[in-house]
């Protein structure tokens, strides 16, 4: 059975969308087992996930909503301000271990 879904992600800008959409990539299983297709359509990116099955279709859902929530937080932390007003990036500790 095919199962399909379609998943709609709003930005601020046209920009901002395009930026989210290379960035999205074409991801997901090299199995075969689902097909992912992204484009921008004014401000919002829409994601097409189809799949032979649900198992499939969950896997690649989250997947996408996963790298999502990456690049959400990516654009919210780059674009914060300091009280001067410098823009700066956060940076987490944690992943600078052995440095």
């Amino acid at each position: 059975m095919e199962c399909s879904c379609v998943l709609k992600f709003s930005f601020s800008s046209a920009q901002k969308a395009k930026e989210a959409n290379v960035a999205l990539g074409i991801e997901g299983p090299k199995n075969g087992r689902s097909k992912t297709i992204s484009h921008v359509v004014g401000n919002k990116l829409v994601v097409k996930i189809t799949s032979t099955d649900s198992v499939s279709l969950r896997a690649a859902a989250n997947g996408c909503l996963r790298n999502m929530k990456i690049i959400e937080n990516v654009e919210r932390s780059s674009t914060e301000e300091t009280e001067s007003g410098t823009k700066f990036t956060r940076c987490d500790r944690r992943s600078h271990r052995g440095l």
